[in-house]
């Protein structure tokens, strides 16, 4: 599980009790402290009400996120296909680039509230290489910290490409409420 902007790796650790039991649940911590406490996966900065985000930033924890990804994955002996990233709005983001740009490690995508970073998706895609991954994205209508254009967006390049999805917009703001959540642990129920 991938948390957002200025959270922590405890903050979606509350799903772990209704997905399966089979599960093994573990939940990343973004390397970026901040300063009015909580995480970051890469800073935001606001210009002229537009926000930019630092690329150096994206491309570490990217990297650090590969090597917990290996590290779990031989500690508790995961093969890619049982692998799934669950990411809320900054981590659903990461869970996204790690997904298009590293498929072989991931069978499934959870992106709640978040959306595809074009800089930071694959030019060209083969879908027989992401055939075998399934995205489930869910997004507040009236969500005012990112736009539902943007996952709209980027529904445009999963369909692009054929990827698998399945997508719906709940009547929230930027966050999960209970129909989403319920939405997702059926998808994921279904993926089992």
């Amino acid at each position: 599980m991938l948390h957002g902007y200025g959270s922590n790796k405890e903050d979606l650790f509350s799903f772990a009790e209704e997905l399966p039991k089979e599960f093994c649940v573990i939940s990343a911590q973004a390397p970026i402290e901040m300063d009015m406490g909580g995480y970051c996966w890469c800073e935001i900065n606001f210009e002229n009400e537009i926000k930019v985000i630092n690329p150096q930033q994206i491309e570490m924890s990217v990297n650090l996120l590969l090597e917990f990804i290996n590290e779990i994955s031989e500690k508790y002996n995961l093969a890619p296909n049982e692998i799934s990233f669950m990411g809320f709005s900054q981590g659903a983001i990461l869970a996204y680039i790690l997904a298009l740009n590293y498929p072989k490690k991931v069978k499934n995508v959870l992106a709640l509230s978040g959306y595809i970073l074009e800089d930071f998706s694959p030019e060209f895609i083969k879908k027989e290489d992401y055939s075998h991954i399934d995205f489930f994205i869910s997004h507040g209508k009236y969500d005012d910290v990112i736009s539902i254009n943007l996952p709209r967006e980027s529904l445009e390049i999963l369909k692009k490409f054929e990827l698998n999805f399945s997508y719906k917009e709940y009547e929230m703001g930027h966050g999960i409420d209970k129909d989403c959540f319920d939405d997702m642990i059926q998808w994921i129920n279904k993926k089992i």
